[in-house]
């Protein structure tokens, strides 16, 4: 399906976190139709090169590169930047797709079984991937598009309807997605403010 307004990006480089599946997969699957470069990341790519061949199979050759990427992990997240900078140029679209979402009661009581009580480590995850991982690729994605002159990138954060309220037992969830609410209003101003005209927005529709 055609998106309006697409048509000036082609042939330019999109970044899609978390594309081995789901809405990621779709993503990216609709960017490369539209004519665009995609690189996806995931921590498992296979399905991601899956997708690169059926792709090529019906013209879109090396349309869709995958790259192996923890968005937990600072280390992997810069070479994931560097290594599009050799391959590709650089980027001039980021969708922050990647994201987990794991039930962490505070105590307990709220829920049938006591014995959930909630997991550091879990709540740990969801801020390193659902945040601060976000934060990382939108941070590396401006400043790749400022050394090159860029003038019309855009930085997409896919957050959730849990990023406006709270539901049931995921409110370790919701607060990871507050965050990211924040941070792209924060991030619009500043890079406002620096006369960059680059696109920073935030999606609102997720139901998770």
């Amino acid at each position: 399906m055609a998106l309006p307004g697409i048509a000036r990006f082609a042939g330019r480089v999109a970044l899609v976190t978390g594309a081995s599946a789901g809405m990621g997969a779709a993503i990216a699957d609709s960017l490369v139709r539209n004519g665009l470069i995609v690189v996806g990341c995931a921590r498992n790519p296979d399905p991601i090169n899956e997708h690169a061949q059926k792709l090529a199979s019906e013209g879109y050759v090396d349309k869709l590169l995958s790259y192996k990427c923890d968005i937990a992990k600072e280390d992997e997240i810069e070479k994931m930047f560097q290594w599009i900078e050799e391959k590709v140029g650089g980027v001039d679209v980021c969708i922050n797709n990647a994201g987990i979402a794991v039930a962490e009661p505070l105590l307990g009581i709220a829920v049938a079984e006591p014995l959930l009580e909630s997991n550091p480590a879990n709540i740990r995850a969801m801020l390193d991937i659902n945040f601060i991982g976000l934060v990382m690729c939108t941070k590396l994605s401006v400043k790749s598009m400022r050394s090159r002159g860029v003038d019309d990138g855009h930085i997409i954060n896919i957050n959730s309807l849990l990023g406006h309220q709270t539901r049931g037992v995921r409110h370790c969830y919701a607060a990871s997605k507050f965050a990211v609410r924040a941070i792209t209003e924060g991030f619009r101003k500043e890079i406002y403010d620096a006369g960059l005209n680059i696109r920073v927005s935030v999606s609102y529709y997720i139901y998770c």
